[in-house]
């Protein structure tokens, strides 16, 4: 459900609106009066819904649960997967990560200072503004994990001895002289040989993609802990929720 009526309906199940609903339902028929009380109830529920139901701060609760409601079936998931993927890297990486948890989890102090300031004008930290701050430290943790499976692969491969066996099978690939002249046993040597020689340049071109997506991460890693602790750091320092929600939307929209 999208749009207007999803707003309504919210509004319409909202458990003191169902309340007010049945209270007022019982008084009419108590009172002996209910055409009157029932049509002055209905006006009344109309003028409600219509209110609640358009004002944006209402809007953004229902968008916020609603968003929380689709994460509520992966939670359970979501921390086993971050539990292994947090034993399964080395004490450095759970060691950095940790403490950029850490940072993040202090905002929520910074959080419940704005929620307590009724009327001030302050917007605050949203909801889905510390959602967009997990999902950072989401997107940190997952980047960690990639970084540890490709150290795991490097630790496969061995550059200098593929080099040295590719030279070795170009030796024998020469040894078989002029091609043209190759026997039926000298081309069944020489398609194989120019697989096995092909595979290995393969799995050099590999090697080095890995390498230069390894670099790439370890330059994402240094920028997302630089911004995620920055915005941390910088909103529990001031107390300044709005520079945190400026800072947040900026970093998760990129």
């Amino acid at each position: 459900m999208s749009g207007f009526l999803k707003y309504l309906k919210a509004a319409f199940l909202y458990h003191w609106n169902l309340l007010m609903l049945g209270s007022t339902g019982a008084f009419g028929i108590i009172s002996g009066y209910p055409d009157v009380v029932l049509p002055l109830a209905a006006a009344a529920e109309m003028v409600y819904l219509a209110l609640l139901s358009s004002n944006p701060r209402f809007q953004k609760i229902v968008d916020a649960k609603e968003i929380m409601g689709h994460k509520t079936g992966r939670d359970e998931v979501s921390s086993k997967t971050v539990t292994r993927i947090l034993n399964e890297l080395n004490p450095a990486d759970r060691k950095r990560f940790g403490h950029l948890q850490g940072l993040c989890q202090k905002l929520s102090s910074v959080a419940d200072v704005v929620n307590g300031q009724v009327n001030t004008g302050a917007q605050g930290i949203t909801d889905m503004q510390i959602g967009n701050i997990n999902r950072l430290l989401w997107i940190y943790l997952k980047l960690l994990y990639s970084k540890k499976s490709l150290e795991n692969y490097f630790a496969t491969i061995d550059e200098k001895e593929i080099r040295e066996k590719m030279n070795g099978i170009q030796e024998r690939l020469d040894s078989l002289g002029n091609e043209a002249e190759d026997t039926p046993t000298e081309v069944k040597y020489r398609r194989s040989l120019a697989d096995t020689y092909n595979t290995y340049e393969m799995r050099l071109k590999n090697y080095s993609d890995a390498k230069g997506n390894y670099d790439f991460i370890q330059l994402e890693l240094e920028r997302l802990y630089s911004k995620i602790a920055g915005i941390a750091e910088t909103g529990i320092s001031r107390q300044d929720p709005q520079y945190v929600s400026n800072e947040i939307d900026i970093v998760s929209s990129s």
